[in-house]
């Protein structure tokens, strides 16, 4: 299955957000598959452009819809917010440990998914389309487990921006027992794909990150690559 934007024109302005809401094929809506992969589809020539993309669920039903993010969407679309995927400019594709997948379809699934595309576009160049988006590769012969994503750490905000020609700039972010103990579940395995966002012109950003208990750094070195790290690990190293 894949979720790409529909032959969209790349604007001319540096920075674009694009929005696509999908539904489900019948044949997931109809029984529970798990997503074991997923990776980016990217449009050949528009490497350059195409910075980054999220999937999110959508918790209420709502419909199609294709345009820019900041556009007048279905009222229902602020209910896609559960992030099932992630890519960005250097990311490998993501396979899920075969004892899990991410869960998709079937009674009770909400059948509605939004990508949202980040085109970056510096330059102001004209005259591209762009099909870009993620393929989701899946099987309705479930693992032993559902996969999840865990979000951790501070909110988006401008508060949290690094001021220019700063030796080291440390941001800290608590998740306190009063939040964890209201998951309602374990977490069975690995967390996968940890990562660090950062940009090309720096030097190397440190991002204080935790293992669920405990902190670690991770150092970006200088390179034009967005997504610098991806890895399994054992949610007990």
């Amino acid at each position: 299955m894949e979720i790409r934007a529909n032959n969209v024109q790349i604007p001319a302005q540096i920075t674009t957000y694009y929005c696509s809401i999908v539904e489900l094929p019948e044949r997931i809506k109809q029984t529970k598959h798990h997503a074991i992969k997923y990776e980016a589809v990217i449009t050949p020539g528009n490497e350059q452009f195409v910075h980054h993309f999220e999937v999110f669920h959508c918790q209420t039903p709502t419909r199609p819809f294709a345009g820019d993010c900041s556009s007048a969407k279905p009222p229902e679309a602020k209910s896609c917010s559960k992030v099932l995927a992630a890519w960005s400019m250097g990311a490998n594709p993501v396979i899920f440990p075969p004892q899990a997948g991410m869960p998709l379809g079937g009674p009770g699934f909400i059948p509605f998914l939004m990508v949202e595309i980040h085109y970056n576009n510096p330059s102001l160049l004209s005259g591209y389309n762009d099909s870009s988006g993620l393929r989701i590769t899946f099987t309705k012969n479930l693992r032993p487990f559902d996969a999840g994503i865990m979000e951790l750490g501070l909110i988006y905000s401008d508060a949290n921006s690094i001021p220019p020609m700063q030796k080291a700039w440390p941001l800290t972010s608590y998740c306190p027992s009063e939040c964890t103990e209201k998951g309602g579940y374990g977490i069975e395995d690995e967390m996968c794909v940890n990562y660090i966002h950062y940009y090309p012109a720096s030097e190397g950003h440190p991002n204080n990150w935790t293992r669920v208990s405990r902190p670690e750094y991770l150092e970006a070195p200088n390179t034009d690559r967005i997504f610098n790290n991806d890895e399994c690990l054992a949610i007990n190293d």
